[in-house]
């Protein structure tokens, strides 16, 4: 089955294979830095763990979960309209900040 979007190779993008190991770009600004092999394979299995199937999995249930437990607390309790708002911001910023703690493939910005 073909993936629209195929993180894994689009990571593998950011290396090239050199002499005694891999030249690591992480930004397009910044120069190569050389890693070793070793490296290389620690690196792609921390981003498959996290950017893969279980990964994206794990983020679906935690925001599902979440929205769920929204539904019922707003039933329960009738909140103003604002709080939907705060609510929706307050997933985005768990999404973008929450899934990038210590499990997160830290590449050097």
């Amino acid at each position: 089955m073909t993936q629209m979007f195929d993180s894994k190779s689009a990571f593998e993008k950011q290396f090239t294979r050199v002499d005694g190991g891999f030249l690591f770009y992480p930004s397009c600004k910044s120069g190569g830095k050389l890693i070793t092999t070793e490296e290389y394979a620690d690196l792609l299995a921390d981003w498959e763990r996290v950017a893969g199937h279980k990964g994206r999995r794990k983020a679906l249930g935690v925001i599902g979960g979440a929205a769920f437990l929204w539904v019922l607390l707003s039933e329960a309790f009738s909140p103003p309209d604002c709080t939907y708002t705060a609510f929706t911001v307050a997933v985005a910023l768990g999404a973008e900040r929450g899934f990038c703690g210590r499990n997160c493939v830290r590449i050097g910005y």
